[in-house]
Protein backbone atom coordinates (compact mmCIF):
# COMPACT_ATOMS: atom_id res chain seq x y z
CA UNK A 1 0.00 0.00 0.00
CA UNK A 2 1.24 3.48 -0.78
CA UNK A 3 2.17 6.01 1.85
CA UNK A 4 -0.58 8.41 2.87
CA UNK A 5 1.36 11.37 1.45
CA UNK A 6 1.43 9.72 -2.00
CA UNK A 7 -2.36 9.82 -2.17
CA UNK A 8 -2.40 13.60 -1.96
CA UNK A 9 0.44 14.52 -4.30
CA UNK A 10 -0.08 16.44 -7.50
CA UNK A 11 0.39 14.60 -10.77
CA UNK A 12 3.97 13.96 -11.84
CA UNK A 13 4.00 16.71 -14.50
CA UNK A 14 3.07 19.38 -11.96
CA UNK A 15 5.61 18.08 -9.43
CA UNK A 16 8.43 18.40 -11.96
CA UNK A 17 7.40 21.92 -12.92
CA UNK A 18 7.31 23.07 -9.29
CA UNK A 19 10.58 21.40 -8.34
CA UNK A 20 12.37 22.92 -11.31
CA UNK A 21 10.65 26.31 -11.05
CA UNK A 22 12.66 28.85 -9.08
CA UNK A 23 9.73 31.21 -9.47
CA UNK A 24 7.70 29.53 -6.72
CA UNK A 25 9.75 30.86 -3.80
CA UNK A 26 10.04 34.26 -5.49
CA UNK A 27 6.26 34.40 -5.99
CA UNK A 28 5.63 33.30 -2.41
CA UNK A 29 7.91 36.08 -1.15
CA UNK A 30 5.94 38.60 -3.22
CA UNK A 31 2.58 37.24 -2.06
CA UNK A 32 3.68 37.26 1.58
CA UNK A 33 4.80 40.89 1.22
CA UNK A 34 1.31 41.98 0.09
CA UNK A 35 -0.69 42.42 3.31
CA UNK A 36 -4.03 42.36 1.51
CA UNK A 37 -3.36 39.49 -0.94
CA UNK A 38 -6.10 37.34 0.60
CA UNK A 39 -8.62 40.15 0.23
CA UNK A 40 -8.30 39.90 -3.55
CA UNK A 41 -10.83 37.76 -5.38
CA UNK A 42 -9.59 34.44 -6.78
CA UNK A 43 -9.88 35.92 -10.28
CA UNK A 44 -7.66 38.88 -9.32
CA UNK A 45 -5.13 36.53 -7.69
CA UNK A 46 -5.03 34.45 -10.90
CA UNK A 47 -4.57 37.61 -12.94
CA UNK A 48 -1.65 38.72 -10.78
CA UNK A 49 0.00 35.29 -10.94
CA UNK A 50 -0.44 35.34 -14.73
CA UNK A 51 1.21 38.76 -14.90
CA UNK A 52 4.07 37.53 -12.70
CA UNK A 53 4.66 34.50 -14.95
CA UNK A 54 4.26 36.53 -18.17
CA UNK A 55 7.17 38.71 -17.05
CA UNK A 56 9.40 35.71 -16.35
CA UNK A 57 11.70 33.85 -18.72
CA UNK A 58 10.16 30.36 -18.34
CA UNK A 59 9.27 28.42 -21.48
CA UNK A 60 5.89 26.87 -20.74
CA UNK A 61 4.19 29.89 -19.17
CA UNK A 62 0.69 28.34 -19.19
CA UNK A 63 1.71 25.21 -17.26
CA UNK A 64 3.90 27.16 -14.84
CA UNK A 65 1.11 29.69 -14.28
CA UNK A 66 -1.44 26.96 -13.47
CA UNK A 67 1.00 25.21 -11.13
CA UNK A 68 1.89 28.40 -9.28
CA UNK A 69 -1.80 29.27 -8.94
CA UNK A 70 -2.29 25.97 -7.13
CA UNK A 71 0.27 27.10 -4.57
CA UNK A 72 -0.89 30.67 -3.87
CA UNK A 73 -4.68 30.57 -4.08
CA UNK A 74 -6.76 29.43 -1.10
CA UNK A 75 -4.83 26.95 1.07
CA UNK A 76 -2.07 26.31 -1.46
CA UNK A 77 -0.68 22.76 -1.33
CA UNK A 78 -3.10 21.90 1.49
CA UNK A 79 -6.11 22.52 -0.75
CA UNK A 80 -5.99 18.97 -2.13
CA UNK A 81 -6.21 17.64 1.44
CA UNK A 82 -9.09 19.95 2.27
CA UNK A 83 -10.95 19.03 -0.92
CA UNK A 84 -10.90 15.36 0.05
CA UNK A 85 -14.39 14.62 1.38
CA UNK A 86 -13.12 12.19 4.04
CA UNK A 87 -10.77 14.76 5.60
CA UNK A 88 -12.48 16.80 8.33
CA UNK A 89 -9.45 18.83 9.45
CA UNK A 90 -5.85 19.65 8.56
CA UNK A 91 -3.30 20.41 11.26
CA UNK A 92 0.03 22.09 10.48
CA UNK A 93 2.31 21.71 13.47
CA UNK A 94 5.42 23.02 11.69
CA UNK A 95 6.89 22.96 8.20
CA UNK A 96 7.58 19.22 8.41
CA UNK A 97 4.44 18.14 10.26
CA UNK A 98 1.14 18.21 8.38
CA UNK A 99 -1.59 15.95 9.76
CA UNK A 100 -5.15 15.25 8.68
CA UNK A 101 -8.19 14.05 10.59
CA UNK A 102 -10.33 11.29 9.09
CA UNK A 103 -13.20 9.78 11.10
CA UNK A 104 -11.82 11.31 14.30
CA UNK A 105 -8.35 9.80 13.82
CA UNK A 106 -5.21 11.80 13.10
CA UNK A 107 -2.78 10.75 10.34
CA UNK A 108 0.65 12.12 9.38
CA UNK A 109 0.62 13.08 5.68
CA UNK A 110 4.42 13.26 5.53
CA UNK A 111 4.02 16.48 3.54
CA UNK A 112 6.56 19.24 4.10
CA UNK A 113 6.18 22.97 3.51
CA UNK A 114 8.77 25.62 2.79
CA UNK A 115 9.02 28.49 5.26
CA UNK A 116 7.44 30.81 2.69
CA UNK A 117 4.57 28.39 2.06
CA UNK A 118 4.01 28.01 5.79
CA UNK A 119 3.88 31.80 6.14
CA UNK A 120 1.48 32.07 3.19
CA UNK A 121 -0.91 29.53 4.75
CA UNK A 122 -0.63 31.26 8.13
CA UNK A 123 -1.53 34.59 6.49
CA UNK A 124 -4.44 32.97 4.63
CA UNK A 125 -5.86 31.46 7.82
CA UNK A 126 -5.87 34.93 9.40
CA UNK A 127 -8.09 36.21 6.57
CA UNK A 128 -10.74 33.49 6.68
CA UNK A 129 -14.15 35.09 6.78
CA UNK A 130 -17.04 34.05 8.99
CA UNK A 131 -19.11 32.95 5.99
CA UNK A 132 -16.32 30.60 4.95
CA UNK A 133 -16.89 26.85 4.91
CA UNK A 134 -13.73 26.53 7.00
CA UNK A 135 -12.69 27.48 10.46
CA UNK A 136 -9.06 28.36 10.80
CA UNK A 137 -6.97 29.25 13.76
CA UNK A 138 -3.32 29.70 14.46
CA UNK A 139 -2.01 29.30 17.98
CA UNK A 140 1.35 30.62 19.06
CA UNK A 141 2.88 28.01 21.34
CA UNK A 142 6.27 27.74 22.97
CA UNK A 143 7.79 25.60 20.21
CA UNK A 144 6.23 27.34 17.20
CA UNK A 145 2.88 28.01 15.56
CA UNK A 146 0.09 25.47 15.12
CA UNK A 147 -2.42 25.95 12.32
CA UNK A 148 -5.76 24.13 12.37
CA UNK A 149 -8.10 24.18 9.40
CA UNK A 150 -11.42 22.49 10.12
CA UNK A 151 -14.37 22.06 7.78
CA UNK A 152 -17.59 23.44 9.26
Amino acid sequence: MSKLSDRFKKNEEQQVVVEECPLLEELLEKVNSVPYWNEYTVEKQRELVGFFVANSDVDDKETVCKTLEDYVIAFGPLQKLIDNERVSAVFVKDVNSVYIEIDGREFNTEIGLSDNMFQYILNYVKYLREESAFEGCAADISNGVNITIRKI
